[in-house]
């Protein structure tokens, strides 16, 4: 008697989804590589995250779970390493300058890292705050790096965002994403990253151990980020209603994320240095304005626009996936001091 197989059905666009948000724990190892074009302004306290956002980057992963990994950028020069050797610490190597930052303690708030832009993590931030109305539907499925892919599209519902569409492609067998593309409302390509290639196994031990080096200079510190300390500098409650739109719950006392699904924006006060640091490094991209209540200045970079609101009092940092129309109104909110 013969027997007859049959391909497996296509999964549908939530099974997909559930997949692609679940495969923190999927051990793998490769190299990808990233491409942005968002023209961030480059402000000297928040590291290189105008470089990593606004430039091509290649990077080496080792993953063996959520909790245990590195990565290295890869750099004309050589390269930069970040270890997570537990769940509550993070260890920053740099080799040019012989230097290994321990950061205890994990990180409520912080700038974007390399790892950030690996397709995975990339993937599961984005489609982890989809709203109830954003439509998530298939792709055709493609090769990427070797594995056969299976493909996602997101596009927001709301009329603020600035996203586009969000394309997702995950590795058939684990669900782990290969690579994603995303989009701005004219079509044009504002960020993009996938693997060159890719093993869906885990990494040996001997690659995810941080080094030693006799002559390395050592730092430990508890707050990586200046935003770690915003709630110091937060001396007026943040409103229930921001611009229009609704608040829910802040990462960090202090902070606050408005909106709903991909059309969302952070707030965040910001102490006096880093606040005349980025008025000055956004003033040589776009206009500041005099408006009631202090200074404000609105970037637009594609997908992430921001504004900058400079008071005598407070200062706030405004950015997000909305239209600048959106940032504006919260800056100017925020500086009249209105509930």
């Amino acid at each position: 008697m013969s027997v007859v197989t049959r391909p497996a059905s296509a999964p549908t666009a939530d099974s997909l989804l559930r997949r692609v948000l679940g495969s923190a724990s999927v051990a793998h190892q490769g190299l990808a590589e990233s491409r942005g074009t968002l023209g961030l302004p480059d402000v000297r306290r928040f590291g290189d995250v105008a470089a990593l956002l606004g430039s091509t980057t290649r990077a080496r992963v080792w993953w063996q779970d959520a909790d245990r990994w590195r990565v290295a950028q890869l750099t004309a020069t050589g390269e930069q390493d970040v270890y997570a050797p537990t769940a509550d610490t993070i260890v920053t190597w740099d080799y040019e300058r012989n230097l290994r930052r321990t950061v205890i303690g994990a990180d409520q708030i912080r700038l974007p890292r390399v790892d950030d832009l690996l397709p995975p993590r990339s993937a599961r931030r984005l489609l982890g705050h989809l709203g109830m109305d954003d439509q998530v539907s298939t792709l055709p499925a493609r090769r990427i790096a070797g594995h056969a892919a299976l493909g996602l599209r997101v596009v927001p519902a709301s009329p603020k965002r600035t996203i586009g569409s969000v394309d997702v492609w995950a590795d058939a067998g684990s669900g782990l994403p290969l690579a994603l593309t995303v989009k701005d409302r004219h079509g044009v390509t504002a960020f993009e990253t996938a693997f060159v290639d890719v093993d869906v196994t885990r990494p040996p031990d001997t690659d995810v151990e941080v080094p030693t080096s006799p002559g390395a200079r050592l730092e430990t510190a508890d707050a990586p980020d200046v935003v770690a300390a915003v709630d110091r500098y937060a001396r007026l409650a943040l409103p229930a209603r921001l611009a229009g739109e609704p608040r829910t719950p802040g990462i960090v006392r202090g902070t606050a994320t408005f909106g709903r699904g991909l059309a969302r924006f952070v707030v965040i006060p910001l102490p006096p240095g880093p606040a005349g640091d980025v008025l000055d490094a956004a003033r040589l991209r776009a206009p500041v304005e005099d408006v009631a209540g202090g200074r404000l200045v609105v970037l637009d970079s594609g997908v992430v626009t921001a504004a900058v609101a400079v008071g005598e009092e407070t200062s706030y940092l405004v950015a997000g996936l909305v239209t600048t129309d959106v940032v504006r109104a919260a800056g100017q909110q925020l500086l009249r001091g209105e509930p």
